[in-house]
C-alpha cells in the first residue's frame, strides 16, 4: 500500500468540453453529462494498492463473497475502443477478460464490503493517484 497525500482538485469535465467529447462519439451529449458540472473536491490522505487488482485476485474476491458484477448480471459490458461500445459478454471473466479495474461501476463501489482489509475507492480517489 502507498499513501496518497491529501489534496484538492477540480473533478469533472468542464461544460465547454462536453460538446467536443460528444462530437467525437456516436452518442449525444446526454451520455456524458454525468461528468459535469466540474466541482472542487477535497480528499484526506488515503492508502491505495501500488498495483491494480488482477483478475486472479478479483476471482478470489468474487468466489468468497458471491459477488457478480453489473456486466455479468446484465449480460454486457462497456468496452472502450475509440469510443465506448456495448459488448455482449464483456466482463472481468468474460471471453475478452476485461480487467476489473477497467470496468468500475458506481454500484460496485457502493455495494462492495471491505475484503481482506481493503475497500473500493470512490470516483474521486480513483482519479487522485494520476494527479499525485
Amino acid at each position: 500500500m502507498i499513501t496518497i497525500p491529501a489534496c484538492e482538485f477540480m473533478m469533472g469535465t468542464p461544460e465547454r468540453v462536453l460538446d467536443w467529447i460528444a462530437s467525437q462519439q456516436p452518442y449525444d451529449r446526454s451520455w456524458f453529462e454525468d461528468e459535469s458540472p466540474q466541482h472542487p473536491v477535497s480528499l484526506p490522505a488515503f492508502l491505495i494498492d501500488r498495483h491494480p487488482v488482477t483478475n486472479a485476485e478479483f476471482a478470489v474476491f468474487a468466489s468468497e463473497s458471491a459477488y457478480r458484477s453489473v456486466a455479468e448480471r446484465r449480460g454486457f459490458g462497456w468496452v472502450y475502443a475509440d469510443y465506448w461500445q456495448e459488448v455482449a459478454g464483456a466482463s472481468w471473466n468474460g471471453p475478452d477478460r476485461v480487467t476489473p479495474s477497467m470496468t468500475p461501476h458506481g454500484r460496485t463501489t457502493k455495494s462492495s464490503k471491505p475484503w481482506r482489509g481493503a475497500t473500493q475507492p470512490s470516483a474521486a480517489s480513483r482519479s487522485t493517484p494520476a494527479r499525485a
